[in-house]
């Protein structure tokens, strides 16, 4: 009776720390306002189609499709490459930097951190674009597909 009451004890215990140590998706993609979020996206074209791409300080990245609600996790980059992303936004003065200029084929970048959200789009024929700007974004697109889970 002691062995098997021990058992259930040990059962119960074993049961409580698995759940203690599950995250859901959305604790992993909780975001607590604290941290800045850099959301890299496109819209538009023949089939109207939008794809938006979330990145995290500590890496993780998210992609966000037209036939979800929510962000799911698809990769991540080491945390010093996704620092560097946050960086040279600055450092590159896009934070002061507006650009509105939607086209057929919409490019854009956003950056969120609390209840603060700045979007730069461009895509139209109507103002010229930094050419830094457009790196910028090809690095991402180009190292978020090396980075990306093989199952994407």
């Amino acid at each position: 009776m002691l062995s098997m009451m021990r058992c259930s004890y040990l059962f119960v215990f074993v049961m409580l720390f698995s759940l203690s140590n599950c995250k859901s998706k959305k604790d992993a993609m909780a975001n607590d306002g604290g941290q800045p979020e850099l959301i890299f996206g496109s819209s538009g074209g023949f089939a109207g189609k939008t794809e938006k791409f979330k990145l995290l300080p500590d890496g993780q990245i998210f992609e966000k499709s037209m036939s979800s609600d929510t962000y799911q996790p698809v990769g991540s980059f080491e945390k010093d490459i996704a620092q560097q992303f946050f960086d040279n936004y600055t450092t590159l003065g896009f934070d002061e930097l507006v650009l509105d200029d939607p086209g057929n084929m919409t490019y854009f970048i956003i950056i969120k951190q609390g209840d603060r959200k700045k979007k730069l789009a461009w895509g139209g024929m109507n103002k010229s674009m930094p050419e830094q700007l457009d790196i910028y974004y090809r690095n991402f697109m180009k190292l978020k597909k090396r980075y990306m889970n093989p199952t994407k």
